[in-house]
């Protein structure tokens, strides 16, 4: 026992004492060090979950409050899952220390390691997921000036000029400054504490000498994290050190560094370890007004003794010696509480009234974390239904402040919509996001007539006033802003389009499909990709001189080209640059390499003109080798077109090595052109139009832009508009990102759906010229995947007119 006693404070200090050390004489020095020359010393560290942040920071609290803006990085796509809800404890800790410790930003290193198939629309998510949290300045990941070589490995994707997306980028950038902005501007006004389990993952991450990665208050405070956040309960976690310095407010709560946001409710989730100094605030936090739950076990271990009498003292004056789950323990001016995680007491609490709770206690219920008496899984036995969603809806009867906004759901379910205030200056503004995969469809409760109520669309930076009682329409991933005030706005409204999503039922609808096929053509060169070849080293038979001192090693790959395609390349080959039949499109087809240098060697080289890189087509030597204007100028390219033929090609690259380190083909190479691939290695002529999306249409390697282009006559009675009806282009999916030309003029850019365009002002009557410029993701080139490209599903003409009052009575 002595033993275990010893073990137990020689953990806990050594845990502070490499906190204490790392925290002050790094990130404290380089911070004094930032403020003496005026700098902000700002970034992350390695954040999640809290094992991992005991692992590798100590305590990240403590590290990010030395921080001018508290960051965190945000890698891989995603935002979690309701079974795994592992993104929200990082972007939650860093947006906890800005609140609780007066920092303006939160800055994140966003979108890293995502992949180059990472999407707008799933950046859209996780940025909107982010600044849900708290994130207000982002730092994207990264922007790459050269692609060339291991560049293009490194955690993409690339937010740069290689991306197809990059020409519509400035739309992406708005959206995340207004994003940002309203955020820095707005603040939250929590009254819910979540309590790190810090110390508690320091006792329980290592036992016997083996390392647990999943300890059970770990696991509950990232899933109680999910459940406050989907029972649109607003919180901030709170450390020891923090409650130490807090400020108690008679009748009220906890107060940090001046701010007058009051925190009534403190949650304590699996703690087991707690200091006796922070344990004797929280007995005066409850006696001056504050409301204490502790979820799944009680505090008994303090940090220098295990079954601390002191601190269980402490404890049982808060909850009682054998406290009753679920019942309300009232002290001074404040309440306590026990809410039970094991299933017996949730089956005799659903028997029972809540008022006659079963009795359970505690010791028996959790057990030790150090001799793995229970273990999570024993705890939750049964899911159904979810002991934290019940939780939830308790806490939230606990609330002194009632949620502003209120609505009916009508299509999606609970959870799926998420709901945050905060506060400008007197100004309430309201955030909801849908963090789900299906759309959700809600009805507002008609507020106070005197209640001003507008969005603030972070797509067109527009403000507009919303009718009570609207029904409110949330695309996946999507998060809407909305503020209220008292009276009328003190904004002026910038004119907008009378059909809003608001107002759907008060609109009739004429449809007219666009039937397939559409004109197609790429703004770049088709690509083959060339990753297979048959290699040769010290090849004595190669096409160069072999006798030479030092050695050639042969890469060689095979493809076919129909008579058709040879016609066309070879014939305007032939016809030279003035030739171009009204099309600025190169006609030729080249090889492009990949991280490869073409020098002519010093020694026998020089004399030979032999250079350490020869390509040879059909037998034929190559010219040398010029920088590419396709992708990054890094990249090498050569004109093969006048030595192809119908039918089979051979292609050889030699590298050469006279004395010198031999060159080697590392990355896959590129064949571009005005071609379609049939098969796997068949380059046949392009067609004129196109069926849907382009990555099965005999473009699977094609990353970049491609064109949709239809004639639509709007000489159709259907279609023919009265002086107050809108036309919209409407497409059922788009991928990815797309820009809008009616009659050669730009009407918009879509980043992810809904892809409709209001096109009312840009079409006429008769003939109208309609282009979808689409662009999908670099995964079809680099990573190999031939993703669904360009238009996919219907395209339609939808003509929206005001159904008037009498047009509404008759019907």
């Amino acid at each position: 026992m002595a033993w275990r006693m010893a073990s137990r404070s020689t953990k806990q200090q050594y845990y502070d004492s490499i906190t204490r050390w790392y925290v002050e004489g790094y990130h404290a020095a380089i911070r004094t060090w930032c403020e003496q020359y005026g700098l902000l010393y700002i970034g992350h560290t390695l954040e999640e979950p809290v094992w991992g942040q005991a692992r590798s920071q100590g305590n990240q609290t403590r590290v990010l409050q030395q921080f001018h803006y508290a960051g965190v990085d945000y890698l891989t796509a995603g935002i979690g899952t309701k079974e795994n809800p592992h993104r929200i404890v990082s972007v939650k800790t860093a947006a906890s220390v800005a609140q609780l410790n007066g920092k303006e930003r939160v800055i994140c290193e966003s979108f890293g390691a995502s992949g180059h198939g990472y999407s707008m629309r799933q950046r859209r998510l996780d940025a909107n997921f982010m600044a849900f949290l708290g994130v207000n300045l982002f730092i994207p990941h990264a922007f790459y000036y050269s692609f060339a070589g291991y560049r293009k490995t490194d955690f993409p994707p690339t937010e740069f000029k290689h991306a197809p997306h990059w020409p519509h980028y400035q739309s992406f950038a708005d959206y995340i400054g207004r994003l940002s902005v309203l955020g820095a501007s707005t603040k939250r006004k929590p009254e819910v504490l979540l309590l790190s389990p810090i110390h508690t993952v320091y006792e329980c991450m290592f036992l016997s000498g083996q390392s647990d990665q999943h300890p059970s208050a770990d696991k509950w405070f990232s899933i109680l994290s999910d459940r406050l956040l989907r029972s649109s309960i607003d919180y901030d976690y709170v450390d020891e050190c923090q409650l130490r310095e807090a400020e108690i407010v008679p009748g009220a709560g906890y107060r940090f560094c001046g701010d007058e946001n009051i925190y009534s409710v403190l949650i304590m989730p699996g703690i087991q370890v707690m200091s006796k100094n922070v344990a004797a605030r929280l007995v005066s936090f409850v006696k001056q007004g504050g409301t204490l739950i502790a979820v799944g076990a009680i505090p008994k271990h303090s940090e220098r003794m295990r079954q601390d009498p002191e601190l269980t003292k402490l404890m049982n004056e808060l909850f009682q010696p054998h406290p009753r789950h679920g019942e309300i323990y009232a002290m001074g001016k404040g309440y306590t509480q026990y809410y039970s995680l094991k299933d017996t007491a949730h089956e005799a609490s659903m028997i029972m009234d809540d008022n006659h709770s079963s009795v359970c206690d505690h010791d028996q219920e959790e057990g030790v974390c150090n001799d793995r008496a229970a273990t999570l899984d024993e705890q939750e036995k049964v899911p159904l239904p979810d002991l934290f969603e019940r939780f939830c809806v308790h806490v939230s009867r606990l609330l002194r402040i009632s949620p502003t906004l209120r609505w009916q759901l009508e299509d999606g379910r609970n959870g799926d919509l998420i709901y945050v205030e905060r506060m400008f200056d007197n100004q309430l503004h309201t955030w909801l996001m849908n963090w789900s995969e299906q759309s959700v469809t809600i009805r507002l409760n008609p507020g106070a007539a005197k209640d001003c109520m507008e969005e603030w669309d972070l797509e067109s930076g527009k403000v507009q006033q919303l009718s009570h009682g609207a029904t409110l329409s949330f695309a996946p991933g999507e998060l809407r802003i909305f503020s209220v005030t008292s009276g009328e706005s003190s904004y002026m409204h910038q004119e907008h389009t009378f059909f809003n999503r608001s107002e759907e039922n008060s609109i009739s609808e004429v449809v007219a499909i666009l039937q397939d096929p559409w004109q197609f053509q790429t703004t770049e060169p088709n690509v083959l990709l060339l990753d297979q070849w048959q290699v040769t080293l010290n090849d004595r038979q190669s096409k160069m001189n072999a006798t030479m001192p030092g050695q050639v090693n042969t890469y060689r790959t095979t493809f076919t080209m129909t008579q058709e395609l040879i016609g066309l390349v070879q014939s305007a080959s032939r016809s030279g640059p003035s030739n171009k039949s009204g099309s600025d499109r190169p006609t030729e087809i080249e090889l492009v390499l990949d991280d490869v240098e073409q020098n002519i060697p010093s020694h026998i080289g020089f004399l030979q003109r032999r250079r350490n890189l020869e390509i040879f087509v059909n037998g034929v030597r190559q010219d040398a080798l010029r920088p590419s204007t396709w992708q990054d100028s890094h990249y090498k390219r050569v004109d093969i077109t006048k030595h192809l033929v119908a039918g089979e090609n051979e292609l050889e690259i030699l590298t050469v090595s006279l004395l010198e380190p031999m060159a080697a083909i590392s990355f896959p190479a590129f064949l571009l052109g005005p071609f379609i691939i049939e098969g796997h290695m068949t380059l046949n002529a392009e067609s004129e139009h196109m069926f849907g999306s382009w990555d099965s249409a005999g473009y699977p390697y094609y990353s970049g832009a491609g064109d949709y282009t239809q004639q639509v006559n709007l000489d159709m009675a259907q279609l023919r508009l009265a002086s107050d009806d809108e036309l919209w282009l409407e497409a059922e999916d788009i991928r990815e990102t797309a820009c809008l030309y009616v009659n050669e003029r730009e009407a918009g850019v879509r980043l992810w759906p809904p892809y409709h365009w209001n096109i009312t002002s840009y079409a006429g009557q008769g003939n109208n010229q309609i282009t979808i410029r689409a662009a999908n993701t670099l995964e079809n080139l680099y990573g190999k995947s031939a993703l669904p490209s360009g238009v996919n599903g219907q395209v339609k003409l939808v003509r929206r007119s005001r159904i008037r009052e009498k047009d509404r009575s008759h019907n």
